[in-house]
């Protein structure tokens, strides 16, 4: 019972995530078209790893997942696994198994607190910075 109490409030998350993050595909709007300036996320070998901040936002979440779509493998995301308003607490850990199921090393960053910029940016070579 345990497991399928455990296993349900993931899939229930996870659902809201789903629900709340498909926004961009009802308005028919793509990542370029609410950001302006980036373009299509394509395959850049120099890249080197790739950090991205929020990897739980909106924003942070699409672009890491663009970036696994277009081939790059070493893509690192943020997450902050925090209390947040209106989400349940599983709600990171749930953005973040998805991220991490497509490819991403997840690691915990928080802007307030400096001790865990060295350990998220190590070995960066580009960083995206999506508040």
């Amino acid at each position: 019972t345990t497991t399928t109490t455990t296993t349900t409030t993931t899939t229930s998350s996870h659902t809201k995530f789903l629900k709340n993050m498909s926004f961009m595909k009802k308005t028919g709007k793509a990542l370029a078209d609410v950001i302006p300036g980036l373009g299509k996320l394509t395959f850049d070998e120099n890249a080197g790893t790739i950090f991205v901040t929020s990897g739980t936002g909106v924003i942070g979440y699409r672009v890491a997942s663009s970036l696994l779509e277009a081939g790059h493998t070493d893509v690192r995301a943020g997450v902050w696994m925090g209390e947040r308003e209106d989400a349940d607490i599983s709600f990171g850990k749930s953005v973040a198994d998805v991220l991490e199921t497509k490819g991403a090393q997840i690691v915990e960053f928080d802007w307030n607190d400096k001790s865990c910029y060295s350990s998220a940016l190590a070995g960066a070579k580009t960083v995206f910075c999506t508040i």
